[in-house]
């Protein structure tokens, strides 16, 4: 989810908007969803990887990236104490 809409290299609007439960109960609203670049770290070299499926929420107060996609999609996820690191699977 994220709510920069000019990270969106594409942006359709949803059917219908979905609604989004924070974690202090309030309520806020996806309204599209597209494809997004970022900036990532692949042995030790900058390269640009395109996120898609990602959702446009407006109201949202930072991006948040859901580790059960990722690893729905393929990737591994690791916690360490300072770093996440996400790999390709296996």
């Amino acid at each position: 989810m994220c709510p920069d809409r000019s990270l969106f290299t594409d942006l359709q609007p949803l059917p219908c908007p979905v609604s989004i439960t924070l974690g202090d109960q309030r309520n806020i609203q996806a309204t599209h969803s597209g494809s997004i670049k970022m900036r990532v770290t692949i042995n030790g070299a900058q390269q640009a990887l395109t996120m898609g499926r990602v959702l446009y929420v407006p109201r949202l107060g930072f991006s948040l990236i859901s580790v059960h996609a990722l690893m729905a999609q393929g990737w591994a996820v690791t916690f360490t104490d300072d770093k996440c690191l996400i790999t390709q699977g296996s």
